[in-house]
């Protein structure tokens, strides 16, 4: 695998494993009660990589898709499965008020990315729901976060 395909493999991972990205299309538990979905749309540009062969990490900058302003940043770790053409990335993306915390898997050929949002910190304590996104051959990466809190 080239080092550009690990590096946009590396910033899908990192978006993915944020999970502030609403839009997972996952069903979102009943112990969230009657709260309504939320959804946050982002992009996150890559701030560093390190790439240490089949596992990799980094940072990001993570901006609003609709206003474009930087709202936070996030730091993920991820492993890639050659055989499969697919990666897991973990994810925690540092907004205002606290902290959101996904998992994610990707596949190669497709740059798309799901999984679920595990925990969060501060305004997003108790926090469910899923991501979705896409990553382009760049340094960015496109999420979203639907949740319940």
């Amino acid at each position: 695998m080239s080092y550009t395909k690990r590096s946009a493999l590396a910033s899908i991972a990192a978006l993915t494993a944020v999970a502030l990205v609403p839009g997972s299309g996952v069903l979102l538990g009943s112990a969230a009660g009657d709260s309504p979905t939320q959804t946050k749309r982002l992009v996150a540009r890559s701030t560093g990589e390190h790439d240490t062969g089949r596992t990799f990490l980094g940072t990001d900058k993570v901006r609003s898709r609709s206003s474009g302003r930087v709202v936070g940043f996030d730091s993920f770790t991820g492993r890639l499965f050659p055989a499969r053409r697919s990666a897991a990335v973990q994810v925690a993306v540092a907004l205002e008020g606290g902290i959101i915390v996904f998992r994610a898997s990707l596949t190669e050929p497709s740059h798309r990315f799901r999984g679920p949002i595990l925990r969060g910190t501060g305004a997003y304590s108790g926090i469910e729901g899923a991501v979705t996104g896409r990553s382009t051959e760049g340094v960015r990466t496109f999420y979203t976060l639907h949740y319940r809190l």
